[in-house]
């Protein structure tokens, strides 16, 4: 996510990134919470990176938010956001929740602020991995010869 241009205010802001699921209204079950990040005090553009290593579910709606909610009182300043067009599904979602940071999963939150425009928001979704045909190889011998060495321990039984 990235913030630039100070809007107004003086100093750095400290943020923390979060991402929840998003039950279309409000956020549901939090999934991530990042360590503390600071905006730089010259408010130029700056990315908040996470590498939250979360599992996402086919389908499921999630929202990606910074906050200072969670955090202790700070400086009043605004930054705007970088916005693009409508370029990806799914919309700019806010709150403007005060130190309340309970109330993000209570309160609905606001939406549309930005027309049809898109904020920056950057993500990387890393799958499993799918073995290669060596490693499947490897393993499908390994099990044969596994196989083979129960077969030749068998216990052979004898009726009198």
């Amino acid at each position: 996510m990235y913030l630039r241009d100070r809007f107004s205010g003086s100093g750095t802001l400290d943020l923390k990134g979060y991402i929840a699921t998003w039950d279309g209204s409000k956020a549901g079950t939090l999934l991530y919470s990042s360590g503390v990040q600071t905006m730089n005090a010259a408010a130029t553009l700056q990315e908040f990176a996470f590498a939250p290593n979360i599992a996402v579910t086919p389908g499921q709606e999630y929202v990606a938010f910074l906050s200072i909610s969670d955090l202790p009182e700070q400086s009043d300043s605004t930054f705007r956001m970088p916005v693009s067009g409508n370029t990806i599904p799914g919309l700019f979602v806010f709150m403007n929740n005060g130190t309340n940071f309970g109330d993000l999963f209570v309160n609905g939150w606001s939406q549309g602020f930005l027309g049809d425009n898109d904020v920056w928001l950057k993500v990387d979704f890393n799958g499993n991995a799918v073995p290669e045909p060596a490693t499947w190889a490897m393993m499908i011998a390994g099990f044969g010869l596994a196989g083979a060495g129960m077969r030749r321990r068998a216990v052979k039984v004898a009726f009198a």
